[in-house]
């Protein structure tokens, strides 16, 4: 090998060599700008790489729940701790808030049966005068002296366990704030009023209204009412038969999205052997609230066909009866309702109480006077009403004795007669008078919302019409 060749052999070397050293700087060039770029994409605080979603600086509320019963006052139920703040700034590391030690610091705790203000207090380490402070407001102590098992209690401590604050749910709509300022602790309750739904519900009877209410998931307060709207009309001891229908539009009160609770029946219909009947709520703008069919007729007679929830009639109006005691044929001028022993009597309508006593063979009596000339007779009752006298005056439906025996009587049940200028009428077959209809002034409104509950409580009905209808549509077009 020559020199020439040396000469070229080292030339090819050294741009081999050149060549590689150039790709290694490249390389490392490479390297110094990714990890200039990771760096700025970690500390990035301006956006340019990507959005700080989090919100520095904001800071959760003392509670992230809020109890059913307290949604205005935002009782508390746990303490949160917010999440630390992004750094704004690239270069430095994140900065934690700084919780301050001496910040109030709420506490709940649902009561237990047992539990007592006392108890509480020493759990929580909070000294028994501050108790006594609290226990000093009357109201404070009318309603924290009895805590009920289930409800929610919440203090708010200070420094030194300092009570600054105290919420108690007294139930599902009224909560009581204490709060500590310079004169002691004030107390005020607050009343939170529900949220009203209306529900439909409908059944159809077999063998009673409330076995048809049971199986309809109706409540059975509803179903209660539902049997006092139409007590005039129906009589639901005798004249309801299997394959009666209702339907019921009813309130639902709800607070916080709980329910807590039933109301009124706002709008009902009962179809007693094919005759249909309905009833619409009107409240009256000082707050009262009666019943009227669709036209503003007054569903409510001037008196309650019956004074008692009866099973039975035992013995009927006549003219000529046999008394099962004086053994001797006489006129019965009145009907004998049979029922359990202690079940209420109540007043068939508003009147004034002209005997009360002892009368013979009718035992325990209360005479009432609803003028007009009418008066009806309640006897063999086992005991009247506490504090009732003669010359009080009493509503209608309200109690006045309890079924009993007293008497000439062979078991318990009601003597109940109506009498018009002392001439004795057939209870159970009368005419009874209507109350007062709707006043005029009153028509124009109770008819929209009458109209619009109707429509609520048939809208059932109206899309199966429809569909009907619409069946018999194709029907017909499928033939021509």
């Amino acid at each position: 090998m020559d020199h020439n060749d040396l000469s070229v052999i080292k030339s090819q070397y050294t741009t081999k060599r050149q060549f590689k050293n150039q790709w290694l700087w490249v390389f490392v060039a490479g390297l110094g700008i990714t990890a200039v770029c990771l760096e700025l994409f970690l500390s990035d605080s301006s956006g340019l790489f990507w959005k700080n979603t989090q919100s520095p600086g904001i800071v959760a509320p003392p509670s992230t729940e809020v109890h059913r019963a307290s949604r205005e006052l935002a009782l508390p139920t746990r303490i949160v701790n917010a999440p630390a703040p992004v750094a704004s700034t690239p270069a430095s590391k994140p900065k934690k808030d700084k919780v301050d030690p001496n910040a109030p610091q709420w506490h709940s705790i649902t009561i237990n049966k047992g539990d007592n203000l006392y108890r509480l207090f020493n759990r929580w380490n909070i000294d028994s005068k501050q108790l006594g402070d609290i226990l000093q407001n009357t109201k404070a102590r009318k309603v924290l002296s009895d805590l009920v098992p289930g409800n929610q209690l919440s203090i708010l401590l200070g420094p030194q366990q300092q009570v600054e604050k105290l919420l108690y749910e007294i139930d599902e709509t009224n909560v009581i704030e204490i709060v500590r300022t310079a004169q002691g602790f004030k107390a005020t309750r607050h009343q939170q009023t529900p949220i009203i739904h209306l529900k439909k519900s409908e059944g159809t009877i077999k063998t009673s209204l409330f076995s048809a209410g049971k199986r309809a998931q109706l409540p059975q307060n509803v179903t209660t009412q539902l049997e006092k709207i139409f007590a005039w009309d129906i009589n639901f001891a005798k004249s309801v038969r299997p394959g009666d229908k209702f339907k019921v539009l009813y309130q639902e009160q709800y607070i916080g999205g709980q329910k807590i609770g039933t109301g009124d029946i706002v709008a009902a219909e009962f179809d007693n052997n094919g005759k249909i009947y309905q009833a619409i709520r009107y409240t009256f703008p000082d707050g009262t609230s009666r019943y009227y069919t669709p036209n503003g007729h007054s569903l409510q007679k001037a008196f309650l066909r019956a004074p008692v929830r009866y099973t039975h009639v035992s013995s009927r109006f006549s003219k000529s009866r046999y008394h099962p005691i004086l053994h001797k044929y006489r006129a019965h001028e009145g009907v004998d309702l049979a029922a359990p022993y202690g079940r209420q009597i109540h007043a068939t309508s508003d009147g004034r109480i002209i005997f009360m006593g002892r009368k013979g063979g009718y035992g325990n009596t209360i005479v009432l006077s609803h003028g007009h000339k009418i008066t009806t007779l309640y006897a063999h009752m086992s005991r009247f009403k506490r504090h009732l006298h003669a010359g009080q005056r009493v509503n209608e439906g309200e109690v006045i004795g309890y079924v009993g025996a007293t008497g000439l009587a062979t078991g318990p049940h009601v003597h109940y007669e109506y009498r018009i200028n002392g001439r004795h009428y057939d209870p159970l077959k009368i005419k009874l008078p209507n109350a007062q209809s709707l006043p005029k002034k009153y028509r124009p409104e109770f008819k929209t919302e009458a109209n619009q509950l109707l429509a609520q409580l048939n809208i059932g009905q109206n899309i199966q019409v429809a569909q009907n209808q619409l069946a018999n549509l194709n029907e017909q077009i499928k033939v021509n």
